[in-house]
């Protein structure tokens, strides 16, 4: 579904030019080597990486790269917690606290949720303020995760850098939908759903390609 949406064009073989030029690696092939000319990268579902991974990972953002992070069933949520949050220090802005929706066995939770359709200040998102460009709230979302601060985490992480993240969406629980936080040079957005079809209709809806378009293309003009 991402492939497509970043590059229409050229999976229909048609004669037009995409805007984004993609490269869809596995797992073992993200390296140093690999991200280099890169202005963002995407890990989609990875259950984990090693440290040089990591590593190559943590100098591409904060040299000027952009990252997003979605989640899904293949996720190991504590190494991403240990080795991508580091209580605050790491590259996600927040941490996947709870799974919510459709049989997570929360009493706070409902069936599925949607993304709320507001005035959208952020710039990977403001070209939605014209309902035109796409009803967003279309989608529906039997599970995501919440996104924020474990208990664990909560007297740990220093309020200083839980004010630099920005909420760019919500759903209509209130959960955050996307968040970003700048790290070094680069920026990371991080999402509390997947980008496939597993949690939600999402990517078989018209607006899925707008909104993978416009978050990789913010990153991509906002970072060096």
């Amino acid at each position: 579904f991402l492939e497509l949406a970043l590059q229409p064009f050229g999976a229909a073989s048609s004669d037009l030019n995409d805007l984004i030029t993609s490269q869809v690696v596995d797992r073992s092939g993200l390296n140093e080597q690999s991200l280099m000319d890169k202005r963002v990268v995407i890990l989609a579902n990875v259950p984990e990486l090693d440290s040089n991974q990591v590593n190559a990972l943590k100098s591409f953002v904060e040299g000027g790269g952009g990252l997003v992070v979605f989640p899904g069933d293949k996720v190991k949520i504590d190494w991403y917690h240990r080795e991508l949050f580091r209580e605050g220090a790491g590259l996600l802005p927040q941490e996947f606290v709870a799974l919510a929706g459709a049989g997570s066995g929360s009493a706070r939770d409902v069936e599925s949720t949607k993304i709320i359709n507001q005035h959208f200040s952020h710039p990977a998102f403001a070209f939605f303020n014209d309902p035109r460009n796409g009803k967003l709230d279309e989608a529906k979302f039997d599970h995501w995760f919440r996104l924020g601060l474990s208990d664990e985490s909560r007297d740990r992480v220093p309020p200083s850098l839980q004010s630099e993240v920005e909420v760019i969406a919500r759903f209509d629980t209130g959960d955050p939908f996307l968040v970003e936080r700048a790290v070094g040079e680069g920026l990371v957005i991080l999402s509390a759903a997947p980008a496939d079809a597993g949690w939600s209709n999402l990517p078989t809806q018209p607006v899925y390609l707008p909104v993978m378009q416009r978050l990789v293309t913010y990153l991509a003009a906002s970072v060096d």
